[in-house]
């Protein structure tokens, strides 16, 4: 089964496209957008580079993290959640009929590494 694994972010969202047959890393793509620009021109850069890789690829699900809510960096929990949004309606608008599944990073951490407290490195390190 072919799964996109998304992690929303404004500033840089990450994408990998995994077969798990395999197990095999198909893609691994970065989506940065320039803190110069408007947050509208972001978001929209955002809906670009992710629509690119609905199209492009044959993907069966999508696995995509949930946000942590920070009370003390609510302007970056609304960023990312306004990156999910956007992400989300990528997803309804061009691969309804693709399941999503909805994950804590820590969920997704386990799933790839087999430890749900790994950093950022050791998952990368584990699908290349």
């Amino acid at each position: 089964m072919r799964v996109l694994g998304i992690d929303p972010s404004l500033a840089s969202t990450g994408l990998a496209l995994v077969d798990t047959d395999g197990p095999e890393l198909l893609l691994s793509r970065t989506i940065k957008t320039s803190a110069s620009r408007s947050h509208m021109e972001r978001l929209f850069a955002l809906s670009v580079g992710v629509k690119s890789v609905l199209i492009d690829e044959r993907i069966e699900s999508v696995a995509i993290e949930t946000g942590l809510v920070n009370g003390k960096m609510w302007q970056a929990a609304l960023a990312v959640a306004e990156s999910r949004g956007v992400i989300l309606l990528c997803l309804a608008t061009d691969c309804l009929w693709v399941p999503t599944l909805m994950v804590q990073n820590s969920t997704a951490k386990k799933a790839v590494t087999g430890s749900g407290a790994s950093k950022k490195q050791a998952v990368t390190a584990a699908i290349r």
